[in-house]
């Protein structure tokens, strides 16, 4: 049988990636109605992957446990396996509760138009630019690596505040949204959450 969204009673708990790059807007809003929350990692994860011996003891010993709390779990024992491994450093993993995601997308979208209207004015689109480039961003986005043009949202939203105030919703609406993070020493800018943004255009 096939599983179908619903907004009131997801027919999931949970939904995690154990993969790289999956903690984006775009994943959120497709995870819609599906689970209560999503677990993921913004960045590229290490090649051991999540630590699921700790959180499968968690869940044996708290079988009544919610998403939230099992996704703390699986955050910091994956946080925690990669400083043992030595792999920390661009360490990232979120818990994010899916039904504060329609007003982040919203909240978006309208900074996203007025991101649009901005481009009238070339010295407030450099400003925006330039404070969009200086975010963290995710996957490489380099020359020598590809670009995976993976942007923080929070770290973004917070470098063009002064230009966009529309920035400050999106903020706002980000926090709601993201229950729990954990981040490694390299990626301490990390909000929980990534949106698409060309850092490299082809000429």
């Amino acid at each position: 049988t096939s599983v179908k969204p619903d907004a009131a009673k997801p027919p999931f708990e949970v939904i995690g990636f154990d993969t790289c790059l999956m903690a984006t807007l775009d994943t959120a809003v497709t995870m819609q109605g599906l689970a209560r929350y999503l677990v993921a990692s913004q960045d590229t994860e290490p090649g051991n992957g999540w630590n699921y011996k700790a959180f499968g003891s968690f869940l044996r010993e708290n079988p009544q446990a919610d998403g939230a709390q099992l996704g703390q779990v699986v955050a910091d024992s994956f946080l925690s396996f990669n400083q043992e491994n030595g792999d920390e450093e661009i360490s990232t993993l979120s818990v994010t509760r899916l039904a504060a995601i329609p007003a982040l997308a919203q909240a978006m979208d309208a900074a996203g138009w007025k991101m649009l209207e901005a481009a009238a004015d070339s010295a407030r689109l450099k400003d925006i630019t330039r404070g969009i480039h200086r975010a963290e961003n995710y996957g490489g986005n380099t020359p020598e690596e590809g670009y995976t043009n993976m942007v923080d949202i929070g770290s973004m939203m917070r470098e063009i505040e002064g230009t966009l105030p529309e920035a400050r919703q999106v903020l706002e609406a980000l926090d709601e949204a993201v229950v729990y993070r954990v981040a490694g020493s390299g990626r301490q800018q990390s909000t929980g959450l990534s949106v698409y943004y060309p850092l490299q255009v082809q000429g």
